[in-house]
């Protein structure tokens, strides 16, 4: 009995031994053999260090397992990284032949006939690529210029009154001040005077509200502040010059004298093209005790009493002053004496040969105000605009009043004989009608109002809409389902393909 004892104790130790040296090399060792005996005997702090070795290694292995990744995970990220790559190529693509192909054919008349223009003869990539910058390129000058070159209708004529003077006057900042809470949201408070300054101003000036707000919401204010119809015209953003981030009121677009032009803004900006056209008042804040439209009924009352016949003359000298109705109050007592002139600094109307207006400088020699092409100290130097000649081609150059023209050579024509003269020369459209060189023979496009051939014919009725260009709907609806589907189709062949790999 005791002999088997023993060869069991010795067999255990054996294999314990080997089980030891296998935990060393990454293989755990065997359990005790059964027997309660020597597992009693052998589970005391004996046994303690080779398990703790045991469990360290096996953490070990499992923090080194871990780290590493899984190539087919690494294969599986390369694969979905790849196909979004050319999901997103092929939708770029699409979108830009897309594009290409709506604003790049041609447009079409009542008829879904085609109306050639001056790209038909390039290859088809080119002259989609050219219509397409055309289109944009007119789109962007849309939104910069303003909507019109004349924005006011022509000035009335007897019987009709006319008023002698024009004031443009912004709308926020001047007349209004907008408010904004939780409670109400916007609201627009009316500043004190509103009533006076048009009353007293409509029957010597054509008033203009001139606002860089839109007119969905402007239309409304100015009915509720103009109740009886002093508001002469209206104009809104879109009647603008958008500038360096800034919404212009161009002058020369009003179909005005600049000569009798007043523009009232709290924005310098507004009118940075004609400074001298502008008087800029400070940004009403709200407050009730406020004057300064009493002060501007003023202001542009004896302007226009006086018989002032450049206002700019007089706005030149408030043009530095941060607030120039205070200024003229100033003045405005030495102006009833009589001591002064309404222009402190009198610009005297006296023409040059080249157009200026000239000042006295207390004895010196006079300051003289050139016209844009001449120089001078008495504006008597006109300058050459034929040197450099800008003609092409040989073609003679006419030297003007600030301007020139251009006698083109046989062949040529255009503003400086730079386009070839085919067979539009002269041009056969009549009615102000765009001739194009066509391989066939002069092609017209007619003026709206105006049709055939040769653009001799008047419409009946008002004049036909371009229809939408043929073909571009149906290629939207083929594309929109497979933009549609494209990233369903990718997430389900790299769900597969993660299948497949695992």
């Amino acid at each position: 009995m005791a002999a088997s004892v023993a060869g069991r104790a010795a067999a255990w130790g054996a294999r314990r031994a080997l089980g030891a040296r296998r935990g060393r090399a990454g293989t755990p060792a065997l359990p005790p053999p059964p027997g309660p005996g020597p597992r009693r005997a052998l589970s005391g702090p004996a046994a303690g260090p080779d398990t703790a070795t045991v469990l360290r290694e096996r953490l070990r292995q499992h923090q080194v397992t871990g780290a590493t990744p899984d190539p087919q995970d690494r294969d599986s990220q390369g694969s979905l990284r790849r196909l979004a790559l050319r999901l997103g190529g092929l939708l770029a693509a699409t979108g830009g032949v897309t594009v290409l192909y709506i604003f790049g054919s041609n447009a079409v008349d009542e008829h879904g006939d085609k109306i050639p223009d001056e790209f038909d003869s390039d290859p088809v990539g080119i002259r989609h690529l050219r219509r397409t910058y055309k289109y944009f390129k007119d789109y962007r000058q849309m939104i910069i210029e303003p909507t019109s070159p004349k924005l006011l209708p022509d000035p009335l004529r007897e019987p009709y009154y006319q008023p002698p003077y024009t004031l443009v006057i912004e709308l926020t900042g001047v007349l209004l001040h907008p408010e904004w809470s939780l409670v109400t949201g916007w609201r627009f408070k009316k500043r004190p005077g509103i009533e006076h300054l048009l009353q007293q101003l409509a029957p010597l000036y054509e008033i203009v509200v001139f606002t860089s707000e839109t007119g969905m919401t402007a239309f409304p204010l100015i009915d509720s502040i103009d109740p009886h119809g002093f508001v002469s015209y209206r104009l809104f953003r879109d009647a603008t010059r958008y500038m360096d981030g800034h919404h212009v009121k161009d002058i020369s677009c009003l179909n005005r004298d600049p000569a009798r032009v007043v523009v009232v803004d709290w924005r310098r900006d507004s009118f940075r093209l004609q400074p001298y056209n502008g008087l800029a008042l400070p940004r009403w804040d709200g407050g009730s005790d406020d004057r300064a439209l009493y002060d501007l009924a003023a202001f542009l009352k004896t302007i226009a009493l006086s018989g002032v016949e450049d206002v700019r003359s007089v706005l030149e000298n408030y043009s530095l002053e941060e607030d120039p109705l205070a200024a003229f109050l100033r003045r405005r007592t030495r102006l009833q004496e009589g001591s002064v002139s309404l222009v402190v600094e009198s610009w005297r109307l006296e023409e040059t040969p080249g157009g200026g207006q000239c000042r006295d400088s207390q004895g010196a020699s006079p300051l003289c105000r050139c016209p844009p092409g001449f120089s001078g100290r008495r504006c008597q130097h006109n300058a050459d605009d034929c040197s450099p000649n800008p003609c092409a081609h040989g073609g003679t150059c006419q030297d003007g009043a600030n301007s020139f023209s251009c006698s083109c050579t046989l062949g040529f024509g255009g503003p400086r004989c730079r386009r070839r003269a085919g067979a539009c020369a002269p041009n056969p459209c009549a009615h102000g009608g765009t001739c194009f060189t066509h391989f066939s023979g002069p092609v017209c496009a007619c003026a709206p109002g105006f049709m055939g051939v040769r653009c001799e014919e008047e419409v009946r009725g008002p004049p036909p809409r371009p229809r939408p260009r043929r073909g571009a709907a149906p290629l939207a609806l083929c594309a929109l389902p497979l933009l549609l589907l494209a990233p369903g189709v990718g997430l389900a062949v790299a769900r597969r393909r993660r299948a497949g790999g695992r």
